[in-house]
C-alpha cells in the first residue's frame, strides 16, 4: 500500500501541468484571434503631407490607406474637402481607386494655409472623419488668401434713427392739448361772475 501515494501524486502532477497548458494556449489562441478583429485600417500617406509647406500648389490631393480597398455605393460617401482659412472649397470630384482616393485641383492655390477634411469608409466597413493642414508658400505666386474680418459700422446715425430717438409721439401731443383745454374751460366757468338773482 505505501507504494501507491507516489503514483498517486504523480498522476495529480501530470493532471495540473496538462491543465495549465490547455489554459494558456486557450489564451494564446484568444489574443491570435481578436487582434485582426480589433485592428482597424488607417490612414498610410498623403500627398499633400501633414504640415508640409509646399513651394507651389499641388496638382491633387492624394490619400492612402490600409487594407483591402475602400467601400463604395450608391449609399456611401468617400469624400476630400479642401478648405482655405476663409473656409471657401478648392477641392474636384473625389475619385476612389483600391485603396487609395484623390480630387484633383480644378486651379492652382494661392498662397495660404488650407486644411484637408476626408471621410472614408474602410474595407472592413467602418467609417471615420479626420482632418490635417498643409501650407503653399510659393515666392513667385501673386495670389494670397485674405482673411475676411468683419469690421465695426461708424457711419453716421441716419435721420430716421434721430427722428425715432428725439421726437415725440403725435398722439401724446394731442393728449396734452386736449387736457389744456379742458383746464382752461374749467377755470373759465368758475370766474364766471353770479347771475342776477344771486
Amino acid at each position: 500500500m505505501g507504494e501507491t501515494r507516489p503514483v498517486a501524486a504523480s498522476r495529480r502532477g501530470g493532471t495540473l501541468r496538462s491543465v495549465g497548458l490547455a489554459v494558456a494556449t486557450a489564451a494564446a489562441c484568444s489574443v491570435l484571434w481578436t487582434a485582426p478583429a480589433s485592428a482597424h485600417d488607417t490612414l498610410l500617406a498623403a500627398s499633400p503631407e501633414a504640415d508640409e509647406v509646399l513651394d507651389h500648389s499641388p496638382e491633387a490631393i492624394t490619400l492612402e490607406f490600409s487594407g483591402d480597398g475602400l467601400t463604395t455605393g450608391e449609399t456611401i460617401t468617400n469624400t476630400i474637402l479642401l478648405r482655405d482659412a476663409n473656409g471657401e472649397n478648392w477641392e474636384g470630384e473625389t475619385e476612389v481607386e483600391g485603396s487609395a482616393m484623390s480630387t484633383e485641383l480644378p486651379e492652382p492655390l494661392p498662397n495660404g494655409e488650407f486644411d484637408v477634411v476626408y471621410r472614408v469608409v474602410y474595407s472592413d466597413g467602418h467609417s471615420e472623419e479626420h482632418s490635417y493642414s498643409f501650407e503653399v508658400a510659393d515666392p513667385d505666386a501673386e495670389d494670397e488668401i485674405v482673411l475676411e474680418t468683419t469690421e465695426p459700422w461708424e457711419g453716421e446715425p441716419s435721420d430716421n434713427a434721430a427722428d425715432a430717438s428725439g421726437s415725440v409721439p403725435s398722439w401724446v401731443l394731442g393728449l396734452g392739448a386736449g387736457a389744456a383745454a379742458v383746464v382752461v374751460v374749467i377755470v373759465l366757468v368758475m370766474r364766471r361772475p353770479g347771475t342776477a338773482g344771486d
